[in-house]
């Protein structure tokens, strides 16, 4: 299992999507979108070596948009734990994002 969580506050509140390099994901058993108030996630259930790539989470509102890439590497027989926090910043309004993996 693998989990990615962002931190996307704003008003009014930003809808999120999700991209896995230049597709774009859908809610569904092996990819499944989480929220809980600015918390915004995505967990894949079974991760496979297929699953590396860059995932990108997409926030707007009607003030804009903001993106966050990052890059998951899945290896046969391997497990790891990273944690990767980064500040976004969109008119004026920063917050910070965190993305948690486990695998």
């Amino acid at each position: 299992m693998c989990v990615m969580y962002l931190e996307f506050p704003g008003y009014p509140k930003p809808s999120v999507r999700w991209k896995f390099d230049d597709k774009m994901l859908k809610d569904s058993d092996d990819f499944k979108f989480l929220n809980d108030g600015d918390t915004f996630g995505l967990s894949i259930s079974d991760v496979f070596p297929e699953d590396s790539g860059t995932y990108t989470c997409i926030a707007s509102n009607k003030w804009g948009e903001s993106r966050s890439s990052c890059t998951l590497l899945v290896h046969d027989g391997m497990r790891f734990f990273n944690v990767i926090t980064f500040q976004c910043c969109i008119y004026g309004f920063c917050f910070f994002c965190f993305l948690f993996f486990f695998v």
